[in-house]
């Protein structure tokens, strides 16, 4: 399996587990994002982990520190 990285999407000092979908337009910086998440178009994520299921809907802003659990949809 791999992760699904769109043409427009940003990602810097950053861990993408397997099965994860990150749309155009979104921004991922010094993060963890875990297995079979998806990532909006928009969203911005810094500084943080995100749990294995998690759906980060378009445009949301996750800021640093911030631990999202698994299987969390936000916002």
């Amino acid at each position: 399996r791999e992760a699904h990285i769109l043409a427009g999407a940003q990602i810097s000092g950053s861990a993408i587990w397997d099965g994860c979908q990150i749309e155009s337009g979104a921004v991922v910086d010094a993060s963890i994002v875990g297995y079979n998440c998806y990532i909006g178009d928009g969203a911005q994520i810094a500084g943080s982990i995100i749990g294995d299921s998690c759906i980060i809907r378009a445009g949301t802003v996750i800021t640093s520190g911030t631990i999202v659990q698994p299987g969390t949809t936000l916002p």
